[in-house]
């Protein structure tokens, strides 16, 4: 890498961000702040249920690669952030869904099978083994999570801190709440 190139003209040479400046938009160190996730194809509609699979602003040296999440917000602010980890391999984790709160899930080590639900026939179901891909999980969205090798994580950055009023842990409850019943 030629010295004396700013973060910046790095990223933009490895192409793993999309900059769309703004006038009057938060910036740090040249790229808006909103710009943890940059993937314009990534969000997609199938079968009725909304996914959004998002990249990592990603920073390449031989000396190691960088994943980035910075700034005040994502899409929604960063209240809670955790992981899980040391569960074993088939094991299904998640089964329930948030009346309010957004979420973002990441892998950063091994494989985890994501499965949304939109409690009116349709789901989607998504690999996350990159680290650098992370996944929206919005409200009123049924999950369940399933570990495919040893030693996975899964990262989540939360809009909310806990509140157990907020989850929905049983199916037809959850049918009922997206059906406006």
């Amino acid at each position: 890498m030629p010295r004396g190139d700013s973060l910046e003209e790095r990223i933009h040479r490895q192409g793993s961000v999309a900059v769309d400046r703004k006038i009057n938009e938060e910036w740090l160190w040249g790229l808006p702040l909103s710009v943890a996730f940059s993937n314009p194809e990534g969000h997609c509609r199938e079968d009725g249920l909304d996914l959004e699979i998002r990249k990592l602003q990603t920073i390449n040296s031989a000396g190691g690669d960088i994943f980035v999440i910075e700034g005040n917000r994502f899409d929604f602010p960063i209240r809670r952030v955790y992981f899980t980890k040391n569960v074993p391999v088939g094991e299904i984790r998640g089964h329930h869904a948030h009346k309010t709160l957004e979420q973002i899930l990441l892998c950063p080590h091994g494989s985890i099978e994501v499965t949304l639900d939109d409690g009116k026939g349709n789901t989607k179901t998504v690999t996350l083994a990159n680290p650098e891909d992370g996944i929206y999980v919005g409200p009123g969205t049924w999950r369940t999570m399933k570990w495919l090798k040893p030693d996975s994580i899964l990262l989540v950055f939360a809009s909310q801190p806990y509140e157990e009023s907020d989850y929905i842990r049983d199916y037809e409850v959850f049918k009922d709440f997206v059906s406006g019943n």
